[in-house]
């Protein structure tokens, strides 16, 4: 949330894996109406002056293992000590891919086809003989 009037300038900055996702500027000299955001492509920043919140969503790309999600605030040159902000939530949600298969599975796939290809193709047909009177 935004604290309201003050004499500088607060920076808040979210990033992925050390990518800036967001990047806001908040000039609250006047309170709180000089506000800059620069954003990743793709997501999307709600910012109510009403209620002085900011909503931030961003589609990304998380890597296999650990993933670091950052926030970081600085509000110089007046530090930390007369600030009244805080992170409401930070929801970090995805969609999980179906596994692929190792190469082996492939193997054994491969080979139980062939086996049942061969099966059905070393069948002797029958032989049917008709005769006409």
């Amino acid at each position: 949330t935004l604290d309201g009037v003050n004499c500088c300038t607060d920076t808040l900055t979210v990033a992925l894996n050390g990518v800036t996702l967001l990047n806001g500027s908040y000039g609250l000299g006047g309170g709180g109406s000089d506000v800059t955001n620069t954003q990743a492509a793709g997501s999307t920043l709600n910012v109510n002056n009403g209620a002085r919140t900011i909503d931030f969503s961003s589609a990304m790309t998380l890597l296999n293992g650990a993933n670091v999600l950052s926030f970081s605030y600085a509000g110089a040159p007046q530090g930390l000590g007369d600030e009244a902000w805080g992170i409401n939530s930070a929801v970090v949600s995805g969609n999980a891919f179906a596994a692929v298969p190792e190469p082996s599975v492939w193997a054994l796939l491969i080979l139980g086809f062939g086996l049942v290809g061969g099966a059905l193709r070393s069948q002797r047909k029958a032989r049917v003989a008709l005769s006409y009177s």
